[in-house]
């Protein structure tokens, strides 16, 4: 910590040091080369000899012989015009060659020669303006002495120089377009922050400021050499261009040093003046900054930022990268990305409301996301409300508009959509018409990458439901729909094994089969696991491990495993406790027979 704080101490001194001595030599190089006579009148004005009538005299006097006393004349107007040209080009020097900001900062790189085109054609009229402005400013000046007042007209100079050339830069964008960024809008921000390319034409403009920057400082030096001991302490009259240097050297350090220490780095090194203008401006700037750092944390945090201050353009794929590590931030960013009108930001927020993922569970909320989602076009969201409404969650049970959703999922290309709407038409009470279409529609899925419509597919394949039955090619469906993730295709497969139905018969390939379904989450697998492990097939036999596995595949919604549970713990105990109660009941609820028949067998007590 101390070594970073020395370190930064140390470059912000070395810096300022820096800054200080060029000026010190540009000034006392300069001066040095002055005549006598105007050695002189130097000397004069710093002991207090001459007063600041004389100076403001001089000073108007250069301004006029400069750009001509009628501002509003084509000699003004030519001279401006050749200033602007030549202000423009001193920027991009000393952004692009001497500083290298340009390179680090802005995403587009202009040569000179565009540069200076841009700024003939940007620049010119604006600046024309300032100078009128600046002839104003420096005539308030001729009035006004008290310092405070000055300073007040100078902060209100950069203001107005400030408005005019922003006004001028979009201006030349809505009359010709933006061929330099091809931006939509250009925000003042981007400007200051050296983050957009037209900084080189914005700040160029204030160099017709600095003629009024120039006689302050003019005027601040004569009184503080006249009006304090310098003028003794130094040697004004031998030397004065060089206290002149020396007194402003010092001054430039003392402000370099506490503009750089306060704005430019924190001790951690990144940039505090970018996270200061993100605080402030996130809708105009965050997004540069994004771009600009290589701190993924710190990107993303401006990425958010820009998002919740409206720029909708980021905000899809910053919730996509926070989600699993921010979900509640997520949300509200998929919340803006639907508000604005994406698509997929309305269907991943409404599967964060359907899963209780970084928001409340609100199954309806999500429904009606989904359905925007799906009216913008967004299959998925299709297919989500379709699953929806075929079960009655969020909106009533509908299964023809369930149906209606999936087959436009399906053919926007979702392969999901396409197996759904092949178990939606696979419903009891379906026509034959309706199970055979089915069968196309789980093989348009498997077809286009969903191993669920593989496996569909295959079943329908080893029950000959809505197609001829071929164990074979319901083996190989299986296999493919187990391979592409789908743990029920293990489980089928593993049955095909169990049984030799389409392949060899292999009770250690079914119980790696079954292992694969139960650990994919498919509830059947783990019962059909318990049966094997139960009955020592292809396994060692464990009758406990077996039930595990019965409650487990019970639990997960197999009905097939409550039954063989309440079984094997009769058989285990001999008797009918609440447990095994419970589990029976639970399978003859959802349609068991056998269950329901076990229930009718037990015997009644009563009074």
């Amino acid at each position: 910590m101390l070594n970073d704080a020395y370190t930064l101490l140390v470059s912000i001194l070395g810096w300022s040091f820096i800054v200080a001595a060029i000026f010190y030599t540009v000034v006392a190089f300069g001066t040095s080369h002055l005549s006598p006579t105007k050695k002189a009148v130097l000397t004069q004005f710093l002991s207090g000899q001459k007063t600041e009538a004389t100076w403001t005299i001089h000073f108007c006097n250069l301004f006029d012989y400069w750009f001509g006393e009628k501002h509003f004349s084509w000699h003004c107007f030519v001279r401006s015009a050749v200033a602007s040209v030549l202000a423009v080009g001193a920027i991009w020097m000393l952004f692009e060659p001497v500083l290298g900001v340009l390179t680090d900062r802005v995403a587009t790189s202009l040569p000179l020669w565009q540069v200076l085109a841009l700024g003939a054609a940007v620049n010119v009229i604006p600046d024309f303006v300032s100078l009128f402005q600046t002839r104003k400013v420096l005539e308030v000046f001729k009035r006004e002495h008290s310092i405070l007042v000055q300073l007040c007209v100078l902060v209100l100079d950069a203001v107005l120089t400030a408005l005019i050339i922003f006004l001028g830069i979009r201006g030349f964008t809505l009359l010709f377009g933006d061929p330099v960024s091809g931006a939509d809008r250009i925000a003042a921000v981007e400007m200051v922050a050296v983050v957009s390319p037209y900084a080189i034409f914005f700040f160029s403009t204030f160099l017709t400021s600095a003629w009024a920057w120039a006689y302050c400082l003019g005027t601040w030096l004569i009184r503080l050499f006249a009006q304090t001991g310098l003028k003794t302490w130094l040697n004004v009259e031998e030397a004065p261009g060089q206290q002149i240097a020396l007194v402003g050297a010092v001054i430039i350090f003392a402000g370099s040093f506490i503009l750089d220490s306060t704005f430019s780095f924190e001790p951690d090194g990144r940039a505090k003046l970018n996270d200061t203008l993100c605080e402030f401006f996130p809708a105009d700037i965050c997004d540069d900054f994004a771009r600009l750092t290589d701190d993924e944390e710190r990107q993303i945090s401006y990425l958010a930022r820009a998002c919740e201050a409206g720029v909708t353009a980021e905000c899809l794929g910053v919730a996509n990268r926070l989600h699993g590590i921010d979900d509640a931030t997520a949300v509200r960013l998929w919340q803006r990305s639907c508000e604005a009108g994406q698509a997929p930001g309305c269907t991943n927020l409404g599967m964060s409301l359907m899963n209780g993922i970084g928001v409340e569970r609100n199954p309806r909320e999500a429904a009606w996301r989904f359905e925007i989602g799906c009216h913008r076009g967004d299959p998925t969201a299709c297919n989500n409300l379709g699953t929806m409404l075929l079960v009655g969650q969020g909106y009533p049970k509908d299964v023809e508009e369930a149906k209606r959703l999936f087959s436009s999922a399906c053919g926007a290309g979702f392969a999901i959509g396409c197996t759904n709407f092949g178990t939606a038409l696979d419903m009891p009470g379906a026509t034959r018409e309706e199970i055979e279409k089915s069968s196309a529609m789980f093989q348009r899925g498997c077809d286009n990458g969903d191993p669920a419509g593989c496996t569909s597919l295959g079943l329908s394949y080893f029950t000959g439901r809505g197609v001829a039955r071929d164990f074979v090619r319901a083996a190989d469906l299986s296999e493919k729909g187990c391979t592409g993730g789908d743990p029920r295709g293990c489980t089928n497969l593993g049955t095909s094994y169990r049984d030799g139905t389409g392949v060899v018969t292999d009770a250690n390939k079914a119980v790696a089969l079954y292992t694969k379904g139960c650990e994919g989450g498919h509830a059947g697998g783990c019962t059909m696991l318990g049966y094997m492990i139960s009955n020592g097939f292809g396994v060692d036999g464990d009758s406990m491990r077996g039930l595990s596995l019965y409650k487990q595949g019970c639990r997960t919604g197999d009905l097939q495993g409550c039954l063989l549970a309440a079984d094997a713990m009769i058989e285990q105990t001999g008797s009918v406790d609440d447990e095994v109660f419970g589990l029976l009941l639970r399978s003859c609820y959802g349609g068991e027979d056998v269950a329901c028949n076990r229930l009718r067998q037990l015997p009644t007590t009563g009074p």
